[in-house]
């Protein structure tokens, strides 16, 4: 949305398409932060075991599923150039189907991922941070 990049934490990548990343390409490096991403040029100093909150500005609401949270420890020289091909993710926590009053998953489908909350939740997402991580 702005170049240059803010200095944020969060991954910055110049696509106007919605980060559809074809199937043929989930194996490539192409599915960490989307095609041609690089890091932030700034980060935060999170605790093991804290909760953080995590803000989009937008999301497309074609893009309905699971949403899950995934880290990889940053090398020694940071993590503001790190080289995506370098890391090693893991996955911390997933959401998908929720139990929702009035919503069946059978018949509203859409409106049952967790993702639907997130939209209409001003795109804020809440993730622990494992307590037995290590620093870095």
């Amino acid at each position: 949305f702005q170049i240059p990049a803010p200095d944020v934490p969060g991954w910055y990548a110049n696509n106007t398409d919605i980060g559809f990343v074809p199937p043929q390409s989930v194996q490539s490096v192409d599915i960490v932060c989307h095609k041609s991403a690089v890091p932030g040029h700034d980060y935060a100093n999170v605790q093991a075991g804290s909760n953080i909150m995590l803000q989009w500005l937008t999301w497309p609401e074609s893009h309905v599923g699971p949403i899950m949270d995934y880290l990889a420890p940053c090398p020694e020289s940071g993590c503001t150039d790190v080289d995506k091909d370098d890391l090693h993710f893991v996955k911390i926590a997933q959401q998908a189907l929720k139990l929702k009053p009035g919503i069946a998953s059978k018949t509203d489908w859409l409106k049952a991922w967790v993702i639907d909350d997130f939209i209409h939740g001003d795109f804020k997402w809440n993730v622990q941070i494992p307590s037995d991580l290590s620093a870095g």
